[in-house]
């Protein structure tokens, strides 16, 4: 299944590219999102969302396959598996980012591989939560670029793991264990306040946990 979204940043392209290729400061603007760790090239978290009283945890890994600075383009390699269950996602998410005016436009295009019993539901119920949540995360991305950096002036060390690159491509940031950007968010993604009660009586609790994992995966494309 492949999603477009698109979104714009009130910055210079110049600004919105190095801070929506860097995880690590872009993590608590993901709703539900937490960043554990990272190692060779990988990032490591966790995806928590609820409907009503029942909350389900998600394992999250992410990594760039391709990372192109000149063109201002990224691939990312996503998994991500329910703790306690049997559902589970993959996605290759490939961002493109191009001026516009005085801003950034993000093109985002997900290819998705789902398991489980959301499988079962069509792209348009994935489409129009995924807008939702995409305009939350732009709302946060936007108050983080306001904001300074937490981390020390020399920030984390370069390398890409297993990218490959082309042009004039630099390395992608990758965390160390003693990053001080703040990790995430530790509350779970309330999916009634995104899709509202219509939309989450349409579907299985377990398919939308899985659902919001897939979304969160995009906006970190989006880094």
């Amino acid at each position: 299944m492949e999603l477009t979204n698109e979104f714009t940043v009130a910055a210079p392209i110049g600004e919105a590219w190095p801070l929506l290729t860097d995880i690590e400061r872009i993590a608590p603007c993901v709703p539900g999102f937490r960043l554990t760790g990272s190692s060779d090239g990988e990032y490591q978290g966790t995806m928590k969302v609820k409907v009503g009283a029942v909350q389900t945890t998600y394992e999250c890994v992410v990594r760039f396959v391709e990372f192109d600075e000149e063109q201002h383009r990224a691939v990312i390699a996503a998994q991500g598996k329910e703790v306690r269950g049997q559902g589970g996602v993959t996605a290759s998410i490939t961002s493109t980012l191009s001026p516009e005016g005085d801003g950034t436009r993000a093109t985002v295009v997900t290819n998705l591989d789902v398991t489980g019993r959301v499988a079962q539901f069509g792209r348009g119920i994935l489409a129009d939560v995924s807008n939702r949540l995409v305009k939350q995360f732009v709302a946060k991305l936007e108050t983080t670029m306001l904001e300074p950096d937490p981390r020390p002036a020399e920030g984390p060390a370069s390398g890409r793991g297993g990218a490959t690159s082309s042009g004039s491509a630099a390395s992608p940031p990758t965390s160390s264990a003693s990053a001080a950007a703040p990790p995430g968010d530790d509350e779970a993604l309330n999916l009634l306040s995104v899709a509202g009660a219509p939309m989450v009586k349409r579907l299985v609790v377990p398919a939308l946990l899985l659902l919001m994992l897939v979304l969160v995966l995009r906006a970190l494309a989006r880094r």
